[in-house]
């Protein structure tokens, strides 16, 4: 059967109900996926579904898994390119950037399990849906036979909350650099003391305000793993200068501060 990409290999409807049957035999397997919230198929190594929980029937609306027994993960969720070769899931040139596909066929291959992020492009009543997923492939060896665990969650809700975060901090850090832009041409071009005052304690606060806002990004960096350390050369004459200048401001501290440091730390 042709195919651009993965193996269009299928076994017939017979065998997929007689390993379907195998692992619902294992009474274990089904107390115990079915009570998972997310999606947890059985795939063969046809990259076939022999088997998937109550959360993806609920999701498919589907009454009962004959369904969708021996059909793969794209033509259940009708991929855009399942159909467009006979030999359906897999087998398109398109079907070679696909996470999920990817993520079986590494997990065959290495007998590990293996995480990937897919972008899947579904038909649903003539319009084109976009999917955002996390699918995760795992070996798994039920009743002496070799299949795959595969589990899928949706991502895209996080996917734009990300992308939303990295729009907002990077027009508020344009737009408060420009203003401090702005108020550095007032203080160098020497207006009037009491303007400068007011310049300079305007620019120091939006020197505070940029810091905030790349604090926030680390933080939100590291809280997903994508903090990237950066080691760099800082005065702390300098640091401790500006901290003074900030408690020198607060009207209700009424001892005295003073730092003398001539002294580059």
């Amino acid at each position: 059967m042709q195919t651009q990409f993965a193996s269009a290999e299928r076994l017939v409807d017979e065998e997929i109900y007689k390993q379907a049957e195998l692992i619902i035999n294992e009474n274990m397997i089904p107390s115990l996926f079915n009570i998972m919230p997310y999606i947890l198929l059985i795939i063969n190594k046809q990259r076939q579904i022999i088997y998937s929980n109550q959360s993806f029937l609920k999701l498919l609306n589907f009454p009962e898994q004959k369904r969708i027994l021996g059909l793969r993960f794209g033509e259940i969720l009708k991929c855009k390119h399942a159909d467009k070769l006979p030999g359906g899931c897999g087998t398109t040139e398109s079907c070679s950037v696909c996470g999920a596909l990817l993520a079986i066929l590494e997990c065959q291959k290495k007998k590990i399990a293996i995480t990937k992020e897919c972008l899947l492009e579904t038909k649903s009543k003539n319009e084109i849906v976009h999917h955002e997923l996390e699918v995760y492939a795992s070996p798994a060896y039920i009743s002496n036979s070799e299949h795959i665990l595969f589990t899928v969650r949706d991502i895209s809700t996080e996917k734009r909350k990300s992308a939303m975060e990295k729009i907002f901090f990077h027009d508020l850090l344009n737009t408060s650099g420009a203003a401090k832009g702005l108020l550095d041409v007032i203080v160098n071009n020497g207006y009037r003391k009491d303007t400068m005052e007011l310049a300079e304690c305007a620019s120091e606060t939006l020197d505070i305000l940029v810091d905030e806002v790349k604090n926030y990004q680390d933080i939100f960096a590291a809280e997903s793993g994508k903090l990237e350390i950066k080691s760099t050369l800082f005065s702390v004459k300098d640091v401790i200068e500006g901290l003074v200048k900030q408690y020198l401001k607060n009207e209700d501290i009424n001892c005295p501060i003073n730092f003398n440091c001539t002294e580059e730390l």
